[in-house]
């Protein structure tokens, strides 16, 4: 089941906590516990914690629900009363959620860099990024890089370091036994699983009946 709303990723030992907020909450907790297993999560400090103390030192939990077009609002608030953008306190490197474009939104190490600036004169000098030719030319840089041995070789390197050790193997296993048990979670995986088979059979049948 799909819940939309605001969530927190807490250090047990010593409190710390990382807020965030999303329309599929359970997908993007998914989401962050792979990338910060593999060692690319976007967020250095949270990255470096998780490295240090391994996943069975940190609890998911759902701080609100609420609707899609109010989920940043809700996520300001969570972030101002947890505190979450302090270092002391918080894992969270953007202070402010209410404006996503050159606006506020920026984190602790643009803060310095941005602030001689206004607004609309962030708005200006990044507008080149946003025209169609320059994401167009970004897009197709980004898929040559992927396809490069170099590239694929950093992937492996990365999904070894991350994903091979005996801890996240035997914490991996843990965690997806658990969620087995969950009733819900087990009829959405066999349903979905279901689909797939379902949707293999149908291009099998219509490539024999070409064939044939």
């Amino acid at each position: 089941m799909k819940v939309t709303g605001v969530y927190a990723i807490k250090h047990s030992s010593t409190g710390k906590v990382y807020v965030g907020s999303a329309v599929d909450i359970h997908r993007r907790w998914k989401d962050h516990r792979t990338r910060l297993n593999c060692g690319r999560h976007g967020n250095e400090y949270l990255q470096r914690a998780w490295a240090k103390y391994g996943h069975d030192a940190f609890v998911f939990e759902v701080l609100e629900e609420c609707s899609k077009e109010q989920r940043l609002v809700c996520e300001q608030h969570w972030i101002d009363t947890l505190d979450a953008a302090n270092e002391d306190s918080g894992f969270n490197l953007i202070p402010t959620r209410t404006s996503q474009m050159y606006g506020a939104a920026v984190t602790k190490l643009q803060l310095k860099r941005w602030a001689p600036f206004s607004k609309e004169e962030r708005q200006q000098l990044c507008s080149h990024l946003f025209h169609p030719e320059t994401r167009a030319e970004a897009q197709r840089k980004a898929t040559a890089a992927k396809q490069t041995e170099a590239y694929s070789e950093k992937r492996r390197e990365i999904a070894k370091r991350g994903l091979t050790t005996a801890s996240n193997r035997a914490g991996n296993s843990a965690r997806l036994k658990a969620m087995w048990q969950d009733p819900a979670f087990r009829a959405a995986r066999l349903e979905g699983l279901t689909r797939g088979r379902n949707k293999t059979n149908a291009r099998r049948k219509k490539l024999i009946h070409e064939i044939v």
